[in-house]
C-alpha cells in the first residue's frame, strides 16, 4: 500500500452546522411555512443537482447559491427567492462552516508516519484547498483530488482510474476511505482497498454495510493488509 486515500465531508470533516434548520428558519422568517420532511427531501434533490451539475458553475458558492434557490422552489417558495437564498449562504459563512472531525488529524498523522503518502478523493466539483487549510488538514497531505480535476464524479469508474494514472500506481497500492456507499462499491470495482465510514452524525445514512464509524479504528486494521 502507497497511498492512503480520505473523502473529505463527513469522513474527515463535519459541518457545523445542520443545513436543513438554517433554511427552515430563513423560511420562517420570510412569513412562509413548510413541512421539515418536503424541506429535508428538496435539499437532498439539490444536493444531488450539485453532484451531477455543479462543474457548471464557476465557484463553488455560485453552485450552492444555485442549489439554495432550487430547494426554495421545489419547496414552492419562488417569490424573492433569489435574496433568500443569499441570505441562508450568508448563514453559512457568517461562521466556520466545516470542522475536522476529533479523531481525523491524529489518524491521518499516524498513517502518514507508517510510510504511506496521503491524499483527498472529495466529490466537490472545486478546489476544496480553503477548508482543508481552515481545519488544520493541509499540512498532513500529499495530494488533493476532486471532480473538477477528474471530470466526473466518484460514483464513475473514470474518477478513480484517472486518479491511478495520475498517481502511476496500481489500484492494488491505493487505499481509500469514505462515507460514500456508491464511490465504495466503484473504487472496490477497479481493484482499489476501500472501506465506508458512516459517522453518527451523517446526514446521508445508507444500508450499505459498514466498515468504520469513526477513524481510530484505521490504523489497527492496517496492520492486516
Amino acid at each position: 500500500m502507497k497511498l492512503c486515500l480520505f473523502d473529505m465531508d463527513h469522513t474527515l470533516l463535519r459541518l457545523r452546522l445542520d443545513p436543513i434548520p438554517v433554511y427552515a428558519e430563513v423560511i420562517s422568517q420570510h412569513g412562509f411555512k413548510v413541512d421539515f420532511n418536503e424541506l429535508e427531501r428538496a435539499y437532498m434533490e439539490s444536493w444531488d443537482l450539485y453532484l451531477t451539475r455543479g462543474f457548471e458553475f464557476p465557484t463553488d458558492r455560485d453552485a450552492y447559491l444555485h442549489c439554495a434557490g432550487h430547494t426554495l422552489k421545489l419547496v414552492g417558495i419562488e417569490q424573492d427567492d433569489a435574496r433568500m437564498a443569499e441570505i441562508i449562504m450568508r448563514r453559512f459563512e457568517a461562521t466556520k462552516s466545516v470542522d475536522a472531525y476529533g479523531d481525523a488529524i491524529a489518524t491521518v498523522k499516524e498513517i502518514r508516519a507508517c510510510g504511506l503518502r496521503i491524499g483527498i478523493a472529495t466529490g466537490r466539483w472545486h478546489d476544496p484547498s480553503s477548508d482543508l487549510e481552515m481545519v488544520g488538514l493541509s499540512s498532513y497531505l500529499d495530494v488533493v483530488y476532486y471532480s473538477g480535476m477528474l471530470g466526473t464524479q466518484k460514483d464513475a469508474p473514470e474518477y478513480w482510474m484517472r486518479l491511478l494514472e495520475r498517481e502511476g500506481l496500481a489500484a492494488g497500492e491505493v487505499m481509500l476511505i469514505d462515507d460514500n456507499a456508491p464511490a465504495v462499491t466503484t473504487a472496490r470495482a477497479t481493484g482499489i482497498t476501500a472501506f465506508r465510514i458512516q459517522r453518527p452524525d451523517s446526514p446521508i445514512p445508507s444500508p450499505d454495510p459498514v466498515d468504520l464509524t469513526e477513524l481510530t479504528a484505521l490504523p489497527p486494521m492496517l496492520e492486516s493488509l
